[in-house]
């Protein structure tokens, strides 16, 4: 990364524009309040705690207001950080762990916030599939959990998780938060069925309260004066719009109307902000935005054609014709930040990539064998073609390749690709623990959407996921990573990021995950 842009400590990985722009929406001399207008890229469908996001993704910054979180895993170290709950401990053998609640906090309702509510909570999970939580999976796996004082949860797993408190907390996804959000059992009880759908059927423990959602217009938040982590939040409120378009979220920073954008893609839009001095925040990840290949559709069902386009991509040229040079090109799994990073073993997984006589060979072997041309279709939504046009131009430099692109909307493109039916995808894996790297890559994970296979890394991951010894672990970890280097699922193109592009009038910008602002720590300058 340049050294003009600043780093801040956060993680992120998102393929889609998912941030949030925060703009002066009350600015006017003549208010008293604090307040700003955010845009992000989807609104809201429910404000149910099983299913919304509260970290990450394109809903996290706003289901993290309203709900907070249990506890967080800080991406780059896996440190354990205290929200809700004060500690997550286990006993010897790490089959047992105890829940530890923070003592006084209460929901907005005025209800406390205790180990019974966790537990209710949970209970909602479990006992109705029909929520579709992306928690189901892993509430369920436990053996049991039992409430064994006003503020303590006793869980029981079937086996030994060294890594427990990170699966809890990515949930079977990487890192939703969905198992750490937390309602309150007597709003939940009252409206039942009708819980989350408006302001007055969601109660939460977050920074902020939900006061007005007009879907798909709008929605505001509102400082909740009895927040635990005093004196945050610093602003009295917050309108929150749907802005999926990134060129108008741009703009709306650069013209003063906003005060923050939040961009999960980049474009030359955001190069454009970039070089006209603005303030830019990014923290990179381990994983990598990259091409991702559906092995279950031929040709790419044979590694060699999928060896072949990874040795043909020009990561450089991709880095220059479509992100203006500010990005950085991913060659590993595990960046240098990453608890799991050997800079020794990360030679023997390092991706090879711009070697066109090598892809060749390749390509000619297998046309050789099974007959040619070799044909593939990249799925491109509106954001991501300019980037797969240049992929494209690239790929065709190899006699006896064709590239098409097919162009869907990105709402097309979002449910082909988590339904598994794209034959090539962009998508963003950034999993840097045991549990994120299951949900991408293991059978049946939860972002595993081309259903990629192999018993040999399957086998090093369930190793690893019950490991105590840290070393041997991280030995796990970068066996796990070399896997992943022979399988060639997938061509990492740059490390994800979240972009985040601040205006003049707000500060104290806290990226507490990649994509996702904290909302209770912003402030306005004047």
């Amino acid at each position: 990364m340049i050294r003009r842009l600043r780093a801040v400590a956060a993680l992120a990985a998102a393929t889609v524009a998912a941030g949030v722009i925060g703009a002066c929406g009350s600015s006017d001399s003549s208010s008293a309040t604090r307040s700003i207008t955010v845009l992000q890229g989807f609104s809201p469908t429910s404000f149910d705690p099983a299913t919304i996001a509260s970290v990450g993704s394109s809903d996290g910054s706003v289901g993290y207001a309203v709900y907070d979180n249990l506890f967080r895993i800080e991406y780059s170290t896996g440190r354990f950080i205290p929200r809700l709950a004060t500690s997550l401990t286990p006993n010897e053998d790490a089959t047992v762990w105890t829940l530890q609640i923070r003592a006084g906090v209460k929901f907005s309702d005025g209800t406390p916030l205790n180990a019974e509510a966790v537990r209710f909570n949970w209970d909602r999970i479990r006992d109705d599939p029909a929520l579709a939580s992306p928690c189901y999976s892993t509430i369920k796996g436990l053996k049991s959990y039992q409430v064994t004082a006003a503020q303590t949860l006793v869980i029981r797993l079937p086996e030994r998780r060294s890594a427990f408190p990170q699966q809890l907390f990515s949930s079977g996804q990487v890192r939703g938060g969905f198992c750490t959000n937390v309602a309150s059992p007597t709003a939940l009880r009252r409206y039942a069925a009708r819980y989350g759908t408006s302001p007055e059927t969601t109660v939460g423990a977050g920074p902020f309260v939900l006061k007005e959602w007009v879907r798909g217009d709008h929605l505001t938040l509102s400082r909740n004066a009895g927040y635990w982590d005093a004196p945050r939040p610093y602003l009295d409120g917050i309108t929150v719009k749907p802005s999926p378009d990134i060129t108008t979220s741009v703009n709306a920073v650069l013209t003063g109307a906003a005060a923050l954008a939040g961009v999960g893609a980049w474009t030359p839009d955001v190069a454009r902000y970039v070089q006209a001095g603005y303030k830019y925040h990014v923290e990179l990840t381990s994983g990598a935005a990259m091409v991702t290949f559906n092995p279950a559709r031929a040709p790419l069902d044979d590694v060699r054609v999928r060896t072949a386009l990874t040795l043909a991509t020009d990561l450089e040229e991709i880095n220059r014709k479509n992100f203006a040079g500010l990005v950085t090109p991913a060659r590993t799994w595990f960046s240098e930040k990453s608890v799991f990073y050997d800079a020794e073993a990360a030679k023997a997984s390092t991706q090879r990539t711009n070697d066109l006589a090598a892809a060749q060979r390749l390509i000619d072997e297998y046309v050789a064998e099974k007959g040619g041309p070799v044909k593939v279709t990249l799925l491109a939504s509106p954001t991501n073609l300019p980037l797969f046009t240049t992929l494209q131009q690239q790929w065709h430099r190899l006699h006896d390749v064709k590239a098409e692109i097919e162009q869907v909307t990105g709402q097309v493109w979002n449910q082909r690709n988590i339904q598994g039916q794209a034959q090539i995808a962009l998508n963003s894996l950034g999993a840097n623990d045991v549990e994120g790297m299951i949900a991408s890559f293991g059978a049946g994970g939860a972002q595993n959407y081309f259903k990629w296979s192999d018993p040999q890394l399957e086998k090093i991951l369930m190793q690893a996921r019950p490991e105590n010894n840290q070393s041997e672990q991280r030995k796990l970890m970068t066996s796990a990573a070399q896997r992943l280097s022979e399988l060639h699922w997938f061509v990492m193109l740059y490390r994800p990021g979240q972009e985040t592009l601040v205006g003049k009038d707000l500060t104290n910008i806290v990226l507490h995950d990649p994509s996702q602002v904290d909302l209770a720590q912003l402030q306005l300058k004047n």
